[in-house]
């Protein structure tokens, strides 16, 4: 016998049907027909995705078909990291078992190198700058404001950490140690008050060298010329320095007068009376408002204290004549 195909078609999708002719050998012919039903192939369709960051997760969804298998270990609907840009293929499967497939590609931007630099440590009430580099804006903790001046508020060591974005919205991190000295305990002393004319010396402390105003040198005697509040600047071995007053008050001397000059007969007595102080006290023996007879005409020098501890001279002249040699 022989068949013959009478007929194909070959749609998308459908039923078709074909007939077939037999010839027997004796030439007789007769037909059959049957249908063969071709399903079409799913559309399946896979999202487009904007660029992330490398390291950010991404979830990968296909749709159309009943199942789905995507190429390089992807799993449908279930986040991922990518390590780099790529191209992904997901072929879905319909309940009738045909398969059809999609493309999707990710880009993986890399993250910037973002660097916050180095700096030299700074003593309390100093001002500091912090510069990041290596993206395009920069956002540190802390509340520092990246390029603009500010003073730490207490000392120690602090880690400052800066986010960095660039042109893509990719972020990288990066940190530095600023340490903040403390500033030197610096003390200035204190000291009791002296007289106009007395000499004092000046230490200050806390510190590993001192400066002082009025052009005063530490630790060395200088007479003051009045009262006044001296400042020590004291800097210790970080290059620190702070700052301590003192008062330095100068009394002045008492204004001592012995007197006027006297003259008497020799014999007679004199008493000597200064003023100006509290206390006197007379060389030649001679005692404040006690009577005495000099023997001859001399000077006498008085040294008067006053309250506050602080004496002055005066001297005066008692001039002691001879009797007249009477006949």
């Amino acid at each position: 016998s022989r068949f013959f195909i009478l007929e194909i078609l070959t749609p998308a999708s459908g039923i078709i049907s074909y007939i077939v002719k037999g010839v027997d050998i004796n030439g007789c012919i007769n037909y059959d027909t049957t249908f063969v039903n071709i399903n079409a192939l799913p559309i399946v369709s896979t999202n487009s995705y904007p660029p992330i960051c490398d390291g950010d997760a991404i979830v990968l969804n296909a749709s159309g078909a009943n199942t789905y298998v995507w190429n390089n270990g992807v799993i449908n609907g279930q986040s991922f990291v990518p390590s780099n840009t790529n191209t992904y293929t997901v072929y879905g499967t319909d309940t009738n078992g045909c398969v059809n497939s999609a493309s999707t590609t990710v880009v993986v931007n890399s993250l910037p190198n973002v660097n916050a630099g180095t700096y030299s440590p700074i003593c309390l009430g100093d001002y500091i700058t912090l510069n990041g580099s290596g993206a395009n804006t920069y956002v540190w903790n802390w509340n520092a404001v990246n390029g603009q001046a500010f003073i730490p508020s207490s000392n120690g060591n602090f880690i400052y950490t800066v986010v960095g974005t660039d042109a893509n919205g990719c972020t990288n991190t990066d940190q530095t140690t600023i340490t903040v000295y403390q500033l030197p305990n610096v003390g200035a002393g204190s000291y009791a008050p002296i007289c106009f004319g007395d000499p004092i010396a000046l230490f200050g402390t806390g510190a590993v060298t001192y400066s002082w105003n009025h052009g005063v040198p530490n630790g060395q005697s200088f007479i003051p010329s009045s009262s006044s509040n001296y400042i020590v600047t004291g800097t210790d071995a970080n290059g620190c320095t702070n700052t301590a007053t003192t008062n330095v008050q100068v009394n002045p001397l008492p204004n001592v007068n012995a007197g006027s000059n006297a003259t008497i007969c020799i014999g007679d007595y004199i008493t000597l009376s200064a003023s100006g102080a509290l206390t006197y006290s007379w060389n030649n023996g001679v005692t404040n408002l006690v009577p005495f007879s000099p023997s001859s005409t001399n000077s006498y020098i008085v040294t008067g204290i006053d309250a506050n501890g602080c004496q002055n001279t005066d001297i005066t002249a008692v001039i002691v004549n001879m009797l007249p040699n009477v006949y």
